[in-house]
């Protein structure tokens, strides 16, 4: 029992290591050996746990996805006004992205290697949707615009976050998520050319919707819920 609790807590503290290095120099640019100083494990307990870089790096996408999850649930209560979930998921994935090594780690590392699992599991295709579904009952609401196209609302939030997560060190050009029907590998980012701003001016919320709404839940600063 006692060496099953140390195995556990080598994997988790390598685990956490692997994602602060992939944070800050990205995924090809990250060293095991780099890894396995912050951890402070021997490349023989690096190997008992994951066989390679790849594997390390799919399971900090694992428990990444697993809490950004975990975060965006409590907004999801069909009780709670559509637009005021969607700024409480979008308040909660800047926080974490920022704050949390291990979902930071993992929004960089899907952007740049793509999710390597299917395309009905991607995060970034789930969140994108997620964003679609809001959006129609925000309409439907009267929080947003009637004219609003609830698909470009979905997917211009997601790749104005993915533009905007502070890269490491080693950052590279990030690829855009995918569309939430695609293959999950996602595209080369937009040109110079492409202002999806202008995009979002439609999404403005009518005037009297601003006014006599209550407090948004988890909106204190550092709280998930």
């Amino acid at each position: 029992m006692a060496t099953q609790k140390r195995a556990e807590v080598t994997r988790r503290a390598l685990l956490y290591a692997a994602a602060e290095v992939f944070t800050r120099h990205g995924y090809a640019d990250t060293k095991l050996s780099e890894i396995l100083t912050q951890a402070v494990a021997t490349k023989g307990a690096l190997y008992f746990h994951y066989a390679s870089k790849e594997e390390l790096a799919r399971a900090v996408i694992e428990e990444g996805t697993r809490r950004f999850t975990a975060v965006c649930t409590p907004y999801l209560d069909s009780a709670t006004p559509a637009f005021e979930a969607m700024l409480g998921i979008s308040f909660v994935t800047v926080d974490a992205a920022l704050n949390d090594a291990v979902m930071g780690a993992t929004f960089r590392l899907i952007t740049e290697m793509g999710d390597y699992r299917s395309s009905e599991t991607d995060t970034f295709a789930t969140w994108i949707s997620t964003y679609q579904l809001l959006a129609r009952r925000a309409i439907d609401e009267g929080d947003l615009r009637e004219d609003t196209d609830p698909d470009a609302v979905g997917q211009l939030l997601v790749e104005l976050f993915a533009r905007g997560t502070p890269p490491g060190d080693g950052h590279r050009q990030p690829r855009r998520p995918a569309d939430a029907d695609g293959d999950g590998v996602g595209s080369a980012a937009p040109g110079a050319g492409d202002h999806p701003e202008s995009r979002l001016l439609p999404t403005i919320p009518h005037p009297e919707a601003a006014h006599g709404r209550p407090a948004m839940k988890g909106a204190a600063a550092g709280s998930f819920v």
